[in-house]
């Protein structure tokens, strides 16, 4: 009967080598990255290429509204005000994006957010040690 053959260490460490070369070898190719690894030539030509594709763009924003010297700046869109359920709805997407800066008034630099968690974690607390302490 013949025996199973055992893989020795070095076997093993010689695989796994030779797996490391070909994927090193075939990886940058399925990326898509041979400047990376072909030198300096390929990266100027891939410069080139990308050159004329971004030549053949048409120019993107020509309707900018630009001021020039002597001239009125052009007029600023206007905001729509919301009222309501959507203007709490707005105040709180203004408040994600910008911060306290979209707030107005006295109250306007106070980090909210933080605030409101710490005051509900403190209750939370407070409530976990009351309730905890009657049992």
């Amino acid at each position: 009967m013949a025996h199973p053959r055992r893989a020795t260490p070095l076997v093993t460490l010689a695989a796994t080598m030779a797996l490391a070369a070909a994927a090193s070898t075939v990886w940058p190719l399925l990326l898509g990255a041979p400047a990376f690894v072909a030198g300096p030539r390929a990266a100027q030509r891939s410069a080139q290429r990308l050159a004329q594709e971004a030549g053949s763009f048409k120019q993107r924003s020509p309707n900018v509204a630009r001021s020039f010297f002597g001239s009125e700046p052009p007029p600023k869109p206007k905001k729509e005000e919301f009222t309501g359920f959507l203007g709490a709805v707005n105040a709180v997407d203004q408040y994600t994006k910008v911060g306290s800066k979209s707030l107005k008034g006295p109250l306007a630099g106070v980090p909210w957010v933080t605030v409101i968690f710490f005051v509900a974690l403190a209750l939370f607390i407070n409530y976990a040690f009351v309730e905890g302490g009657k049992a």
